[in-house]
């Protein structure tokens, strides 16, 4: 009864130990610290052929974002900061999303659909 109740306990462990690794090392996304990321997701239908994220200290161009692409653009943020994208797509027309508010460590995903820029705030 006792070897049962130790190889139980050993298996409880090591599962425990490998749903910890899997989740520190696949799941959970590090960012350095003093940097806040974005992770852009094109949902509009239309390829992007111009998105810049803008901040306080500066902005990030990219070029060529296909449809249902996503890229991650990661900035240094040492205290509070606001940013927001703006873009034109390959038909010229054009999107902005609202200004946010940002602190180091914070990450956030922008939807771009055709008409708007839905924002994720639920992983800061």
């Amino acid at each position: 009864m006792i070897r049962i109740v130790t190889w139980v306990l050993v298996g409880l462990l090591i599962g425990l130990a490998a749903g910890y690794l899997i989740t520190a090392n696949y799941l959970l996304e590090t960012i350095p610290k003093g940097y806040v990321s974005v992770t852009a997701i094109n949902k509009s239908g239309n390829k992007i052929k111009t998105l810049i994220l803008h901040h306080e200290k500066g902005s990030i161009e990219l070029n060529d974002l296909a449809e249902q692409e996503s890229v991650k653009l990661i900035f240094r943020n040492a205290g509070e900061n606001t940013y927001y994208l703006t873009g034109k797509f390959e038909n010229d027309s054009t999107f902005s999303s609202s200004k946010e508010y940002v602190e180091a460590g914070y990450r956030l995903t922008e939807i771009i659909l055709a008409d708007t820029v839905r924002r994720d705030r639920g992983s800061y």
